[in-house]
């Protein structure tokens, strides 16, 4: 293949404007230049203003110790379905233990 010149005019692009160019955007102009510059330091500013006395640490009602049942289900994290005995308090799944007697687990 052999390359022709389009024009005699000299490349007056930059290493950079190419490098820009090769990755997809636009050659960076002045006035580009400066609108983002000023975005970001309008960003920073912003983000500037908020300080750790406005947020606060996230707290949650602490529940009463009510008693635990012990249910009898399956692992469904794999097709097998293992057996499991989960321990449940007030509704909520607070934990869990094989359940050795169940016929997949082979004891």
């Amino acid at each position: 293949m052999i390359l022709k010149k389009k024009s005699d005019k000299p490349d007056t692009r930059t290493a950079f404007d190419n490098g820009v160019s090769a990755a997809g955007g636009q050659a960076m102009t002045r006035r580009s230049f400066l609108l983002n510059s000023s975005l970001m330091t309008g960003g920073a500013a912003l983000a500037s203003t908020f300080s750790p006395v406005m947020m606060k640490k996230a707290s949650a009602k602490t529940s009463a110790n009510g008693a635990v049942d012990q249910v009898k289900t399956v692992c469904t994290h794999c097709s097998v379905g293992c057996g499991i005995v989960a321990e449940v308090r007030n509704g909520v799944w607070v934990g869990q233990e094989p359940a050795f007697d169940h016929p997949f687990n082979r004891g």
